[in-house]
């Protein structure tokens, strides 16, 4: 069954105050190993969609170099953070 509404979509455990623009934790260690963007909450039915997701856009190495990574995959934080690791 398609949810019908965005409730229906977000699931029973979604709560508005919980969003925000400020960096997680976790996003904040990915900075220093990595390049990404954050983008927003994914909404789906049931479990699908995620919370803290980021675009892992490359790897940065000590020194300096990076590893990109083409296409650039949208993860949960705490997943890009072990890829770049």
């Amino acid at each position: 069954m398609e949810p019908h509404t965005f409730r229906e979509a977000a699931g029973p455990d979604f709560d508005s105050a919980d969003v925000t623009s400020a960096p997680t934790e976790c996003d904040q260690r990915l900075r220093a190993i990595a390049a990404i963007e954050p983008v927003p909450r994914l909404i789906g039915p049931d479990v699908c969609g995620g919370e803290d997701m980021v675009r892992l856009d490359a790897e940065t190495r000590p020194g300096g170099a990076r590893i990109e990574l083409k296409p650039a995959p949208v993860l949960r934080c705490a997943f890009a953070e072990s890829v770049a690791s």
